[in-house]
């Protein structure tokens, strides 16, 4: 007795989309309707453990903190994999308190042995002449634009990093 909700013609284009939501689009047409025109969410007050979006908004969340530290451009990869544990456990005791659930430990260990490969990736990027010059950099006032049935569609959205070699 399940009522399969039929898209429904719009009283208002779409005028602007995030590249996430246009990535969703091309995905599914269908759940992006669901999800972004209806506003529907799953339902699920059992998670014990961290979904896809949750693990990757951890590691945005640390790795932004840490573009935008002081240590960002430190071309010593034990210092950056200590600063990266820091800013880790900082975050997932904002996110999960003081006693996260064992599956949700398990995965903070994915991210943290993840983490610290990439500090020995940083510190030789470092060293080899590139800066961090921008972290969850936005471009909302200058959107993409594609034409979609002769009209402008926008895309909005955000830039994890930009880097810089002067050389």
């Amino acid at each position: 007795n399940f009522a399969v909700p039929q898209p429904q013609t719009l009283a208002e284009p779409i005028t602007q989309l995030s590249v996430t939501s246009f990535t969703d689009y091309l995905a599914c047409p269908y759940r992006f309707y669901l999800s972004r025109v209806l506003a529907l969410q799953p339902n699920d007050d059992n998670a014990t453990e961290m979904d896809g979006a949750s693990f990757g908004n951890l590691a945005h969340g640390v790795l932004e903190a840490f573009g935008r530290g002081d240590l960002c451009d430190c071309e010593d990869a034990q210092v950056l994999r200590v600063e990266l544990n820091r800013l880790l456990n900082r975050h997932v005791r904002q996110r999960f308190g003081k006693r996260p659930t064992a599956a949700v430990l398990i995965q903070v260990e994915q991210l943290r042995l993840r983490l610290q490969a990439f500090a020995d990736w940083q510190a030789a990027w470092s060293a080899s002449g590139w800066r961090i010059e921008h972290t969850e950099l936005s471009f909302q006032e200058k959107p993409g634009q594609l034409m979609v049935d002769g009209k402008p569609m926008l895309l909005t959205g955000r830039s994890d990093r930009l880097d810089i070699n002067e050389a």
